[in-house]
C-alpha cells in the first residue's frame, strides 16, 4: 500500500534501513546453525531453483571427522545440545533473490545473517579498534537469540557486545539510498 501511494506521489517510500540486512540469528554451536539453516531453505518457495554455495555449508557445519560419540549415559537434553559440530566461532550471511538463495553472502548484501556470539565479536572488533566494521548491524529489525543459556555458559560479554552495535548510526553511508530510509532511523530513534 505504501509503495501505490509513494508511486501515486511520484515519490520513493520510506521503506528500508541503512543497510541491507534486516535478521540476525545467535545461535551457540555449528550443529545448531547448520539445522535452522537447513530448515530455512526447505522453507523457501519452490521459485527458489539453486542455493549457492550450499556444499561448502554443509562441509564447514558438519560433524569433524573422528569426533567420538556422547556418551549414551550422557542425559538426552546434553546429548541433543553437544551433538555435532561444536565449535563456537562463525558467521554466514543469506542473501535471497527471486531465484537463489546465497549461503556466505558478504554482510552489507546479507538479508539474513546467522552467527555465534563469539564470531560476531571477533568479526565487528572490540570498542575502540581501527578495524572495527558494525555497520552492517544498523537495520536489524528481528534478532533471534536461540539457546541464550548457552551463551551465559560461552561469554555474555560477547552478546552485549553485539547487542550494543545493533540498530546504531553507521560511520559510512555504503550505497544507502537515503530518500528509502525509514524516518525514525535517519532521527537516530532505531
Amino acid at each position: 500500500r505504501q509503495r501505490l501511494r509513494a508511486a501515486k506521489k511520484g515519490t520513493s517510500p520510506a521503506d528500508q534501513g541503512f543497510t541491507r540486512p534486516t535478521v540476525l540469528v545467535l545461535l551457540p554451536f555449528r550443529s545448531h546453525a547448520l539445522a535452522f539453516v537447513k530448515a530455512l531453505l526447505e522453507l523457501l518457495p519452490d521459485a527458489i531453483e539453486q542455493v549457492e554455495n550450499k556444499a561448502r555449508f554443509l562441509s564447514d557445519f558438519a560433524q569433524r571427522e573422528g569426533e567420538p560419540p556422547i556418551p549414551r549415559a550422557k542425559p538426552e537434553d546434553y546429548r541433543s545440545m553437544f551433538e555435532g559440530n561444536t565449535d563456537d566461532c562463525f558467521r554466514c550471511g543469506l542473501r535471497l533473490s527471486r531465484k537463489s538463495a546465497k549461503l556466505y553472502a558478504a554482510f552489507y548484501k546479507a538479508d539474513l545473517v546467522v552467527a555465534s556470539p563469539l564470531g560476531l565479536r571477533l568479526g565487528v572488533g572490540g570498542a575502540g579498534e581501527a578495524r572495527a566494521d558494525s555497520d552492517w548491524l544498523s537495520s536489524i529489525e528481528v534478532l533471534l537469540l536461540l539457546h541464550a543459556d548457552v551463551f551465559l555458559m560461552q561469554n555474555w560479554a560477547h552478546v552485549a557486545r553485539v547487542l550494543s552495535l545493533l540498530n546504531a548510526t553507521p560511520s559510512e553511508t555504503r550505497d544507502t539510498d537515503f530518500s528509502r530510509v525509514r524516518p525514525y532511523a535517519l532521527d537516530g530513534l532505531s
